[in-house]
């Protein structure tokens, strides 16, 4: 890793040390720009996909919190994901499984989270008038 980076503090986590959705990776400064490396859990994006085709996915706060890591995520990073060795061609089968946006999935996620859309409002409001929301009182008017 020390050969590709541009100072000598690469940081480099092992499997599932970031959570049970970024299975672990890297990252890196080089002289192109900033590098994000990535361990995806095939199983697990394979299940993903499936569960998503029935409207199933989850939603972990405590990977990134305050809004959490979307499973669903997994079916963009699918379309958008640059292979560095896929001799199996399995990339490329998982891609045309999540290139399509599943209806059932559609419906599932307007209706849970269309309930949640006024206690994060509240939640904001709060913030504002008790001023332990820095960005958001910066950003917006209180009234």
């Amino acid at each position: 890793m020390k050969k590709y980076t541009m100072d000598d503090t690469p940081v480099v986590v092992g499997f599932y040390e970031w959570g049970p959705w970024v299975n672990g990776g890297a990252w890196m400064h080089t002289e192109v720009g900033k590098v994000d490396l990535l361990y995806r859990n095939i199983n697990q994006i394979e299940n993903t996909i499936d569960e998503a085709q029935v409207g199933k996915w989850e939603n972990h706060y405590e990977q990134q919190p305050p809004y959490g890591f979307t499973s669903m995520i997994y079916l963009a990073e699918c379309i958008a994901c640059i292979p560095l060795y896929d001799a199996k061609g399995i990339i490329n089968r998982l891609k045309r499984l999540a290139t399509k946006y599943p209806q059932a999935l559609k419906e599932s996620v307007i209706n849970r989270l269309s309930g949640q859309q006024n206690l994060h409002w509240r939640i904001l409001m709060a913030s504002l008038q008790t001023k332990t929301c820095t960005i958001c009182r910066e950003a917006l008017p209180v009234y």
